[in-house]
């Protein structure tokens, strides 16, 4: 019963996540829409990923696997503010 509990609750912050991301790229980026920010930036991760993870799917660790993910989410979210950062300095 706990690990279920663990497992939906892992499922409903990660769906939490996704719902209100939204509303953060409004705040960070008020002239661009939502959809024109977020794809261009999680889609060549999502897919670099994706294709890595097919060719090498035995020979990865789980855990390095699941680490580089994060990772990647980590350094795409970041770059994403470095780049809300610079446009600012450059426009002032």
């Amino acid at each position: 019963m706990l690990v279920c509990f663990v497992l939906v609750n892992g499922c409903l912050f990660s769906w939490n996540s996704m719902l209100t991301i939204e509303d953060y790229y409004v705040y960070l980026f008020p002239k661009n829409h939502p959809t024109r920010v977020l794809t261009p930036v999680y889609q060549p991760f999502a897919l670099g990923v994706t294709a890595l993870l097919t060719y090498h799917e035995a020979k990865i660790n789980t855990r390095l696997r699941i680490l580089t993910g994060y990772t990647l989410l980590f350094l795409s979210s970041f770059a994403i503010i470095i780049e809300r950062n610079q446009n600012l300095t450059m426009h002032d």
